[in-house]
């Protein structure tokens, strides 16, 4: 449908390049590396035609964008962002090996749900740490961080320690697959997942 609609003659490199967008959901992409990855395969393109295929997908509803927000000036930064396919079952059929990347598949679920229940998304960026997500429905946000499972102090400090960096009120969430909920004294809400989600869609 995309290539009939915009006449796509390279309908190769639209593949290719839902392909890498597909493998590299939850991570930081920018124009500026998909270049460089076809350009390492010794693949002729461009940063205009790339930029022209990625905004097809996203009015397709295929993938989606999350930009980046400064927690400092609250604008949002050029570059970097992480996009997210509409329907994980794309993935799961092309690249069955990713199964098991349970990480990327879990912040993927929430930015899905996130975006059904008509929040606006984006990621939050400080100095020297990140959070998954900023969310904001009718003037109301939230932070929610996405996290597999916390087995370790490590990974609840790392977790719980970004979202205690941002100095504001607003509510902030850590959300997992652990059974047994973690409470901190900064007031951060831990969630498991399902629940977060079964919040969301009331």
């Amino acid at each position: 449908d995309i290539m009939y609609r915009h006449k796509i003659r390279d309908y190769v490199l639209l593949e290719d390049i839902f392909l890498f967008l597909l493998h590299n959901v939850g991570n930081m992409t920018s124009i500026p590396s998909i270049l460089k990855y076809f350009k390492d395969k010794n693949r002729k393109s461009d940063y205009t035609t790339i930029f022209q295929y990625i905004s097809f997908m996203q009015d397709a509803y295929i993938i989606h964008e999350a930009p980046r927000m400064s927690i400092k000036s609250k604008e949002l930064l050029s570059g970097e962002r992480k996009y997210f396919v509409n329907d994980l079952g794309f993935r799961n059929y092309l690249y069955p090996s990713l199964i098991n990347d349970i990480g990327a598949i879990l912040e993927n679920i929430v930015y899905t749900h996130l975006r059904t229940a008509g929040y606006t998304i984006k990621l939050v960026v400080g100095k020297g740490y990140e959070v998954d997500f900023v969310a904001e429905k009718d003037n109301n946000k939230q932070y929610i961080q996405v996290s597999y499972v916390m087995p370790e102090s490590k990974t609840i400090e790392r977790e719980f320690g970004n979202l205690e960096k941002i100095e504001d009120n607003l509510p902030k969430y850590v959300v997992s697959l652990d059974d047994l909920l973690i409470k901190r004294e900064s007031g951060i809400v831990h969630k498991h997942i399902w629940d977060f989600i079964y919040e969301l869609t009331r």
